[in-house]
């Protein structure tokens, strides 16, 4: 049976005040512990012990992010029943489409069992569809449906207006700086876990 299109991916009238309250204070000092998050730097020549600081302090925010973002999926309403792996699922694809599960897989670093099971049900729900692979006959090939396509547009304008309403004082190009900073960053992660993969394969 084929999902009926989003008509929103909004949270509850208490998920901005819970996002609000999990983030640090403007006065609040950072809540370091008698460890660094990098190690003993004692050893290390200075540029790079404050390098590694550094990557330690963007280690720490970057978990207290999903955990901020996991306390908020929790008063998530989902109507039209996907799950974030769902979406996650759906916005690979719409980016590297059309692409077999085993290109996915590689490319989102999840188990091709784990993402096959995840496709089977978006095809199932009528946001995916396949498409045999002209390269081999014995492969497939998944897209977004035009469903598909409009649903995961109905998230992404959820997801940038809820966070347009937790981040007030952020003007666009503050956000555009972010955005290309952790996409350098991603893209980076990637090659590097990508590269680490291969040599220990």
């Amino acid at each position: 049976m084929r999902a009926p299109r989003m008509q929103g991916y909004a949270w509850s009238m208490q998920t901005i005040p819970a996002l609000r309250a999990a983030l640090p204070r403007a006065d609040e000092p950072p809540r370091g512990g008698a460890a660094s998050p990098a190690g003993d730097l004692s050893l290390v020549d200075p540029a790079e012990a404050a390098r590694l600081a550094a990557c330690g302090d963007l280690v720490d925010a970057l978990r207290r992010m999903i955990r901020i973002y996991r306390a908020g999926s929790a008063h998530r309403e989902r109507p039209h029943g996907l799950a974030t792996g769902q979406v996650m699922v759906l916005t690979a694809v719409d980016r590297w489409a059309p692409a077999r599960m085993s290109e996915l897989a590689s490319r989102m670093h999840l188990d091709a069992s784990v993402v096959s099971r995840q496709v089977a049900a978006l095809e199932g729900l009528g946001l995916l569809e396949r498409e045999p692979d002209p390269d081999d006959g014995r492969a497939w090939r998944v897209r977004l449906s035009a469903e598909g396509v409009a649903s995961l547009a109905d998230v992404r304008a959820d997801q940038a207006r809820i966070l347009a309403e937790a981040l007030p004082g952020w003007d666009a190009e503050r956000l555009r700086h972010i955005t290309t900073d952790l996409q350098d960053m991603a893209r980076d992660v990637a090659a590097a876990l990508d590269t680490h993969q291969e040599a220990t394969a």
